[in-house]
Formats: structure tokens, sequence, C-alpha cells
């Protein structure tokens, strides 16, 4: 299918859904979009709970960018939506440093609102 969307004029992929994380073969599928002409950009968007075990692996598969969107500042409910995971401020650096180093030229970081 991605070949079929660059053939069409894509050039950007973004992995998401659910936790992209939690699939073993990620680290596979990302070599094999990376390896793809034409494809310039394959961004991964995560909650971050499981990237410092991953982030290596992700880095040498070609994965470049990574988005972490966190759907709660709620440290409790982060540990329930997640079923793991710490959101303390030793986490939340955690999330920064895993980012640099996968080699990201930029981190934002974003406030998202939810409705309780």
């Amino acid at each position: 299918m991605a070949k079929l969307a660059i053939e069409l004029g894509v050039e950007k992929i973004r992995l998401t859904g659910g936790e992209p994380l939690v699939r073993q073969d990620l680290p596979l599928l990302i070599e094999k979009l990376a390896a793809l002409e034409g494809l310039h950009d394959i961004c991964l968007t995560t909650n971050g709970a499981l990237l410092g075990e991953r982030v290596q692996a992700l880095k040498q598969a070609g994965l470049r960018r990574v988005n972490i969107s966190i759907d709660t500042l709620d440290a409790e409910k982060f540990k329930q939506m997640t079923k793991r995971g710490d959101l303390g401020q030793g986490a939340r650096r955690n999330f920064c440093r895993e980012g640099c180093r996968l080699g990201a030229d930029q981190i934002k970081r974003r406030r998202r609102a939810r409705r309780q």
C-alpha cells in the first residue's frame, strides 16, 4: 500500500493508531518503509511509554522523527491508560532524551486538553 501511495505522490508516512510500539515487528516495518524510493519522511506517534526500550532499534531501522502524544498529564490516569509507564517529571525528561537519542532536531512540548 505504501508503494502505491508513493506512486500517487505521498512523501510522508505517519505510523499511529493504538500504540505502535507494542508491535513486535515495528522495526522491520520501518526498515521496509525507509527503503522505499520517494518516501522522504517516516514519523511515529506514540504515548512514549515503551520508547526507551525500543528507540535504538527504531533508529537503526530508519526512523528519524517521533511525535509523543500524551492524552493526560495526570500520572495515575496515564498509568491506567498505558497499563505501565510513569508520567512524573523524570518521565517527561526521558521522553525528550529518547527523542534526542533518535536524532530529533526539534522537540515540541504541547499540552493537549482532554475533557474528563
